[in-house]
């Protein structure tokens, strides 16, 4: 699944995977231009932020994630992933970039048109079964200020 902020610079949020190799959660930044793949955390070691829940009668392995453009001063802006840690109970920063962009540069250009999708680069989707999307409840995840991942 691949989830993307709307806007030009914004960032991009997955799990990677190539045929039978090992697994990944990733992260593209849109804003480091010539350098956007970032992060290269192992599938394994993911536990605290895996989540099991049922859709259409099957069980499936979920991550719930928050991934943010954000002003914070003039032409100041940063790129946030978080993670929700299950057993913590917190937002977790898995990745977060500073950089300068002006407005223009945020609403000009391509600034992403999709939320959720399985993006595979085939030319068709055929065969891929349904999951759906999940409420997450207020009252169990709540923003923690402060909260760090080790990554």
């Amino acid at each position: 699944m691949v989830s993307k902020s709307s806007s030009a610079k914004g960032v991009e949020a997955f799990i990677y995977y190539n045929g039978q190799n090992q697994t990944f959660f990733k992260v593209f930044d849109w804003a480091r231009t010539g350098d956007e793949l970032q992060t290269n955390v192992p599938f394994s070691a993911l536990g605290n932020y895996l989540w099991q829940v049922q859709s259409h009668g099957l069980s499936f392995q979920i991550i719930y994630l928050m991934n943010a453009t954000q002003l914070g001063a003039p032409n100041s802006w940063w790129n946030q992933v978080l993670l929700w840690n299950r057993v913590s109970r917190n937002w977790d920063i898995i990745y977060q970039y500073n950089y300068s962009a002006t407005l223009n540069d945020q609403q000009t250009g391509w600034t992403g048109s999709w939320g959720q999708i399985v993006e595979t680069f085939q030319n068709s989707y055929a065969g891929t079964n349904q999951m759906g999307f999940f409420k997450i409840p207020s009252s169990s995840i709540a923003m923690a200020a402060g909260g760090h991942g080790n990554y």
